[in-house]
């Protein structure tokens, strides 16, 4: 379907089920659960290598920028989760530098997390230091059966190479009325489809899968889930960053974002609509 040649990734339509995927799966940058830190460091480097755009700053320093409007953007996503589950055990699964854990902190959840992550796992530490933290994989930390009250995957499930396994693992941990919450981009959606392969997740080295609502919503149901709710997201992000995303996909985005430097509005922070990233809300279905 689309050859992306930044990337060097070739993304296909899977016959069967129209599921979009990369193949083949063997690009240095696609990561691994089990690369070695100084491996995984290395990978980085040349993601944010690629990554880096003619502003002459790459995505982390960027990132590095937002972290107080990413915790009041992970909070609005917490309250929406509180209208299905207020306590009890929560997982994060893919948590990354702990960024939803730490805007969780204040709340009446148990906290756990998962990041496979050598190169990741120090910071996440500091972040959440009251969290329960497992620098493994989901398959390899072994929860028993019927243990979390709430599993969440944000922006996880794209990056794996198998992600019915560990949507079938969550099925197994989860309590029979506990609530599943998935983020992740819409392959579906008339964005993708207009912009194609300049569509922004298919630009990310490591992303592997990109999924529909009717690929994900036909998951869930084969692994034992009855889908609640799906609705688009809603993000919190400064004009820097907007306008550093959009400059990656049109030239015009950089001198925006230089006009918005030099007059000091860079830092105002916007909430957008996010219609081509969809929030799928699942329950484990009885027997």
């Amino acid at each position: 379907k689309y050859y992306i040649k930044k990337t060097n990734n070739h993304i296909v339509t899977c016959d069967a089920c129209g599921l979009l995927q990369v193949n083949p799966r063997n690009h240095i940058l696609n990561f691994m659960d089990f690369d070695k830190a100084d491996e995984r460091d290395e990978k980085l480097k040349q993601l944010f290598s690629k990554m880096e755009g003619s502003s002459g700053q790459c995505l982390e320093d960027m990132m590095s920028r937002e972290a107080l409007i990413k915790a009041e953007h992970f909070r609005n996503k917490i309250r929406k989760i509180e209208q299905y589950k207020k306590t009890g055990r929560l997982l994060d699964v893919g948590c990354a530098e702990g960024a939803f854990l730490s805007a969780c902190s204040s709340g009446s959840f148990e906290l756990y997390g998962v990041e496979p992550s050598e190169y990741i796992f120090p910071e996440l530490k500091k972040a959440v230091p009251g969290a329960n933290l497992y620098n493994t994989t989901l398959l390899e930390t072994k929860f028993p059966s019927n243990y979390f009250d709430v599993i969440v995957l944000i922006n996880t499930i794209e990056h794996l190479w198998n992600p019915a396994e560990i949507i079938d693992e969550a099925h197994r941990i989860l309590k029979e009325d506990g609530l599943l919450m998935i983020e992740i981009p819409d392959a579906g959606h008339w964005i993708a489809r207009l912009m194609g392969k300049k569509w922004f997740p298919v630009l990310i080295p490591d992303h592997l899968v990109f999924f529909s609502k009717a690929t994900m919503n036909s998951l869930l149901k084969k692994t034992g889930f009855e889908v609640l709710d799906i609705t688009s997201s809603h993000k919190v992000v400064s004009l820097r960053l907007l306008l550093f995303h959009a400059g990656r996909v049109f030239r015009i985005g950089w001198s925006f974002l230089k006009l918005f430097k030099r007059i000091g509005l860079a830092d105002k922070i916007v909430s957008i609509p996010q219609w081509d990233e969809m929030i799928l809300y699942a329950t484990k279905r009885a027997g």
